[in-house]
């Protein structure tokens, strides 16, 4: 694809570094199956796409998936949880009541700036 091409154009390391990523993934997934069937099993239990190939390749945007998540749920939510801001994860996103907005977004600013240093994410108000 045409973004692809942009993006090894303008970052090559980044995806020689996301095609190394896959590389070592579909690896572990090819010895996880063959070594130890049943975990493999256990592991791929509810995902679609179930050959080694599929699971590697996916594996950094699951990866990523889950840091997001964690960052989410698990950092900003309990702590607007345990500031008394009403609040609500939808994906990629913390809702907040109009009234405590400021106070919300102060404190996912402090988080975000705390995980992933100030100025090296960007924030959208919704």
């Amino acid at each position: 694809p045409q973004s692809k091409i942009r993006l090894r154009k303008h970052y090559p390391s980044l995806v020689a570094w996301m095609d190394t990523f896959k590389q070592v993934s579909i690896q572990y997934f090819e010895r996880l199956k063959k070594n130890e069937p049943k975990r493999f099993k256990a592991i791929i239990g509810n995902r679609k796409k179930k050959d080694v190939y599929s699971l590697g390749n996916s594996n950094l945007a699951v990866a990523l998936q889950r840091i997001e998540s964690k960052i989410f749920i698990d950092y900003i939510l309990d702590s607007c949880f345990m500031a008394g801001i009403s609040a609500f994860s939808k994906h990629d996103s913390i809702l907040f009541k109009e009234s405590q907005s400021s106070k919300g977004k102060k404190l996912m600013v402090n988080i975000l700036d705390e995980i992933l240093g100030n100025g090296n994410y960007k924030l959208s108000l919704g």
